[in-house]
């Protein structure tokens, strides 16, 4: 009892011991996780982790896996469909089942061609109980296969997009390609038949299947889930159709088509056609003649769209409907006729067997003559010189659709298979005249978004256009389609040999920023797991806890790095990370290996200098954007609120601040008085008005060192993307170098000193931090003053022009400290740095003396 009572005691003052450690230790833990993280560090650890999306974003990527899969994309594809939906139409139109055709079914032909309808063989070779089996298997394979969309879905709501998941879609994009794209007036006319029922007669029988009840069970039942299944198709028919809208305006496909909404109308149409032929059997007039609505509305909305790029399948899907149309009004003639005999239904018959064909090629030729007709305003807008007249005023057009079809006027292409110049510059020219007659329309900023990310190659500047789109309130389709034009800008860089582009530069460094917060945190607690065993007693609950939280923190870690490989799986930086983590943290060193040859095959993280920047290095661009490098050559990317982003390695030298200091931290701790205190208020009113002032032209500023001295540079800013509070701007700065005919100081409007080059202060006899905060009436003899006084007043009374232009000169003498008062005569150019708003009065200077001699001055011991 006592040896328990002493253990007892033992451990109650051992534990009061480890409790006060275990107080302390996560103390510190917690100071240095609120020193190092912030708010937005844990919402980035958070997305990584839990990558969640939106059941829209869900379904967008999932739609968006599917139709990016090329099992169906060859031309051969396409002329399947064409000949497939043509015959399908045509059948449903020309079916043996109406009375007014006299066909002669026992034709090997069409014994072989009516399979592609396949409702009428099954009901009346098999029958009722297999046509019930059949349609139950088709059900369940519709359902199947959207309980496969879903899952993806799902699983891509919780993760980014995987190798086995990619596999699953190329599979699922199959089965939907041969259902619900080639086949679905098939599945349609399928499931819609069995509600063929005369319901209006006093026995509500099927039409075909007349010993069938429609309204008693079992066929109440089978109606019911043939129904649904029907409905639920056709919504996944025009789910694909929506998915496989295609806004690159230089997409070569056969079906390649922008015109989603058109199509879509289109499709209510067709499903009205498919319903009219399959239900309404027992009532023909009826039935006829909204076949002919239904057929002539599919024409009208083909005819006033023309959907697809292409003018040959725009030719060919009108005309086909065009000839299905034809058969349509030839059976409303026989239907309401008065001759209903043999030979007159044969005849009629026969009229459009033999006419089908030339009606329908007819056709194809006048769609062909009026697509070149509906494109002919374009040519206004051919060489059209830039600002000669207001584009608006060039063409008026109907609507954004008509823009669009304008706009394929760039669709030229040379020998290559590249648009030509001229031909970019003429679609451009369409594009901007459309988003000035209809601004704000988020059709026409993604169709924009595409031609710059497609023909331009501009993927920052495609960004920017989507953002502005997003905020226009844009439509489901339309916002599935910015969603898709975001994923094509991700992969822009994909296909291109070296790294990415500064704003997918500046999204892997919060990844990896993210990564290595985690990373250090599993190693924190882990060095204080020991510092805890080294305890000469501990009690066994407190070491429990002390291993669930470096657990939990490992497998926190491991998650993070896992998303974000996922994303950069070839990044060799990011992979000798990985390789550390797996070795220190996570003890494998097997695994820590294979990282390890992985990150030295990807040529570590000398990648991260593999920017493209072109879309800051255009011709029109000043000479210090063009000729930039990263290695060399300070630059600095920040956001619209100022914070920095991320720097360059010679950022660090040039101001004195390591890269973690800098980077997220604001701008404006590298200015000094009054810029660091009004460069705030300037990026809120650019975000506000949009209007730049300083933006691509490179001006002479002040910059301040940690030391805190000032320094004087030059300085190139651009915008790199977005718009308003989503702009990211670079920087480019270059120290001053001195010159020895040219020697310059920086004052401020009232006289007084900023800074200098070292040259200058040696003219005066004074180092460059003694000269700051002087004024520059101090250095000349009393004499001069009122000349220097009134130098100064005109100065801060000229325009910014004539400073810029030195048109202000002053003839002087300044006074050496050293020199027993003999005076050094210059000449003063004055030139302006900074903003007109905050002006720098920079002087030129140089003798005029024609003196070079050199003063040493010493001490008086020497």
């Amino acid at each position: 009892m006592e040896d328990r009572e002493d253990d007892g005691t033992g451990s109650q003052r051992s534990g009061a011991t480890g409790s006060e450690s275990e107080h302390g230790r996560r103390s510190d833990l917690k100071f240095l996780s609120q020193s190092k993280r912030g708010p937005t560090d844990e919402a980035e650890e958070g997305d990584l982790l839990e990558q969640k999306r939106t059941v829209q974003d869900g379904v967008f990527a999932c739609m968006y896996t599917l139709v990016r899969q090329t099992v169906f994309n060859s031309w051969k594809f396409a002329v399947l469909k064409l000949a497939l939906e043509f015959l399908i139409f045509f059948l449903m139109a020309f079916n043996p089942g109406f009375p007014q055709w006299k066909i002669r079914t026992s034709n090997p032909a069409w014994q072989l061609v009516r399979w592609v309808l396949w409702r009428g063989p099954v009901a009346h070779i098999l029958g009722y109980r297999a046509f019930i089996g059949i349609m139950y298997g088709m059900a369940a394979s519709v359902f199947l296969s959207v309980g496969g969309l879903a899952w993806l879905t799902l699983a891509m709501r919780q993760a980014e997009q995987s190798k086995w998941m990619r596999t699953a879609a190329a599979y699922l994009h199959v089965v939907y390609d041969i259902m619900f794209v080639m086949a679905y007036p098939s599945f349609l006319d399928y499931f819609a038949f069995v509600a063929n029922c005369d319901f209006t007669g006093p026995v509500k029988r099927h039409n075909m299947f007349t010993d069938v009840m429609c309204l008693e069970l079992p066929h109440l039942l089978h109606m019911c889930v043939a129904l649904l299944t029907g409905a639920v198709f056709l919504c996944v028919v025009a789910l694909m159709l929506v998915a496989c809208g295609e806004l690159n305006p230089i997409s070569r496909h056969l079906l390649a088509s922008p015109a989603v909404h058109p199509r879509l109308r289109a499709l209510a149409a067709k499903a009205v056609f498919i319903v009219s032929c399959a239900d309404l059997g027992g009532r023909g007039k009826l039935q006829a003649v909204v076949n002919v609505v239904a057929a002539g509305a599919v024409c009208w909305f083909n005819l006033r769209a023309l959907p697809f790029y292409s003018r040959l399948t725009n030719a060919v899907w009108t005309g086909q409907w065009v000839g299905i149309l034809y058969t349509c009004l030839v059976r409303v003639v026989l239907v309401y006729g008065k001759d209903q005999s043999y030979t007159y239904l044969r005849s009629r018959t026969l009229y459009v067997l033999y006419g089908l064909l030339p009606v329908t090629a007819a056709s194809m030729g006048l769609v062909s003559l009026y697509s070149r007709w509906d494109s002919r305003p374009a040519r206004k807008f051919r060489e059209l010189p830039p600002g000669a007249v207001k584009l608006t005023r060039v063409h008026r057009f109907a609507d954004v659709y008509q823009v669009e079809r304008l706009a394929r006027a760039m669709r030229l292409f040379d020998s290559d298979g590249w648009v030509e110049e001229g031909a970019a510059e003429w679609g451009e020219t369409v594009l901007r005249a459309g988003m000035q007659a209809f601004p704000g329309r988020p059709f026409l900023l993604i169709l924009h978004a595409n031609f710059l990310l497609h023909v331009r190659r501009d993927g920052p500047a495609a960004r920017t256009q989507l953002q502005l789109a997003a905020r226009h309130s844009p439509s489901l389709v339309e916002r599935y389609q910015v969603f898709c034009t975001d994923e094509a800008s991700k992969r822009l860089q994909d296909g291109k040999a070296g790294g990415m582009d500064l704003q997918a530069y500046i999204e892997f460094r919060r990844n990896y920023s993210a990564v290595i917060r985690v990373h250090k945190a599993a190693l924190l607690l882990q060095t204080q797991l020991w510092r805890l065993l080294l305890r000469p007693s501990l009690r066994v609950g407190l070491l429990d806890a002390a291993m669930d939280e470096v657990e939990a923190a490992t497998a926190r870690a491991h998650q993070v790095y896992k998303r974000v490989l996922e994303r950069y799986p070839n990044n060799g930086k990011l992979l000798r990370c990985y390789g550390k983590f797996l070795e220190d943290v996570r003890h494998d060193p097997a695994a820590a290996a294979r990282a390890y040859g992985e990150a030295s095959r990807n040529g570590g993280g000398d990648a991260l200098l593999s920017l493209d920047l072109s879309g800051v290095q255009g011709a029109d661009k000043p000479e210090i954007l063009t000729a930039m490098s990263l290695q060399e050559d300070a630059v600095i990317v920040c956001n619209a609120e100022g914070t920095i982003m991320m720097t360059s390695q010679a950022v660090q030298p040039l101001f004195g601040y390591s890269k973690s200091e800098l980077e997220g931290a604001n701008v404006s701790l590298l200015m000094p008085p009054p810029f660091s205190t009004r460069h705030a208020a300037y990026l809120q009113r650019y975000t506000a008005s949009g209007q730049p002032h300083i933006l691509d032209s490179m001006r002479e500023v002040i910059a301040l060192h940690k030391d805190h001295h000032v320094f004087p540079i030059a300085l190139c800013v651009t915008k790199l993307s977005g718009t308003g509070a989503d702009s990211i701007f670079l920087g480019v700065v270059r120290p001053l170098s001195p010159s020895p005919y040219n020697m310059r100081a920086w004052l401020a409007p009232n006289g007084t000193f900023l800074c200098s080059d070292q040259l200058f202060a040696s003219m005066v006899g004074l180092t460059e931090g003694e000269l700051v905060g002087r004024s520059l009436p101090s250095l000349v003899p009393p004499e001069s003053a009122p000349a220097v006084e009134a130098y100064l007043e005109r100065c801060r009374a000229a325009s910014a022009l004539e400073l810029i232009e030195g048109r202000i000169q002053l003839a002087t003498q300044l006074t050496h400290r050293y020199s027993g008062g003999e005076p050094v005569s210059v000449e003063i150019t004055t030139g302006m740095a900074g903003t007109d708003q905050v002006r720098i009065l920079v002087l030129n200077t140089h003798r005029t003396d024609g003196r070079e001699d050199c003063l040493l001055v010493v001490e008086g011991q020497g």
